[in-house]
């Protein structure tokens, strides 16, 4: 069990934005039109099936991010979505002693 709480302990919020981040920056540069709306829908079924070991119910928000770059009208709200998860993957962790660093707080 050791495994699993290392596995646990790596699924931060910035390791999902990384990796979300990282996922539909490929499927957008990598993979052609017609053929990202179909990775979308495998991934809406692998999130409907969130109860079995490796898919999980964090493969419905991808899948419909990957359909809609094919959609023109909503392509620019999954890029400004991509941008806030660049910032949170991103960002430097938050000091021990609060929000703001030592030297604000002088």
């Amino acid at each position: 069990m050791k495994w699993f709480r290392r596995f646990r302990q790596t699924l931060t919020r910035k390791n999902i934005a990384r990796i979300t981040y990282a996922t539909l920056k490929w499927g957008d540069n990598h993979v052609p039109f017609g053929l990202r709306s179909g990775l979308g829908v495998l991934f809406l079924i692998g999130g409907v099936l969130w109860f079995l070991p490796i898919v999980g119910i964090w493969m419905l928000p991808l899948g419909v991010a990957l359909i809609a770059l094919d959609i023109p009208w909503s392509r620019h709200r999954v890029h400004d979505w991509m941008v806030t998860l660049k910032a949170t993957a991103e960002s430097a962790p938050t000091p021990p002693g609060g929000s703001q660093s030592p030297e604000t707080r002088k």
